[in-house]
């Protein structure tokens, strides 16, 4: 089995990173499905998807006070 990272974000999200070839996924170069979780790491930021969102958020509530004064 291959080996992963895997990143738990501050809004819960976890994300596997690849680590390491497992020896039948060196031979071709591939990681294989599944995979063994070699480390967890707790990261101090929200992940990709929850910081576009409130990127959005933030950009439609600019929008619709934009043209008040």
């Amino acid at each position: 089995m291959c080996r992963y990272y895997a990143h738990t974000h501050s809004c819960g999200h976890t994300t596997t990173i690849f680590a390491a070839y497992c020896a039948s996924g060196a031979l071709v170069q591939r990681p294989c499905h599944g995979g063994e979780i070699w480390q967890t790491l707790k990261m101090d930021h929200v992940c990709s998807a929850c910081q576009t969102d409130s990127a959005k958020a933030k950009g439609k509530a600019g929008l619709a006070t934009a043209g008040r004064r």
